[in-house]
């Protein structure tokens, strides 16, 4: 099985039913850029666990969206 599909229904397997909610859409929409990413990388030869720290930065750029989205509208997180 190929790296894509092996990632693909990892990620599948998250989401049995698919997506729901505007979160879940927003969630399935980061998973799959990763996916698209990471298997060109696992075919370079990189480890999944070094890919992983890649689902970090994205949590840090969602954190800090959401602070200026906050800061924007006069709430304090």
């Amino acid at each position: 099985m190929s790296h894509d599909a092996r990632l693909r229904n990892l990620a599948a397997s998250i989401m049995p039913g698919g997506p729901a909610s505007l979160t879940e859409y927003s969630s399935m929409a980061a998973i799959n850029e990763l996916i698209c990413n990471w298997a060109t990388a696992l075919n370079g030869g990189y480890q999944l666990s070094a890919l992983a720290a890649d689902v970090d930065s994205v949590i840090e750029d969602l954190q800090a969206f959401k602070t200026e989205c906050l800061r924007q509208a006069g709430v304090q997180a």
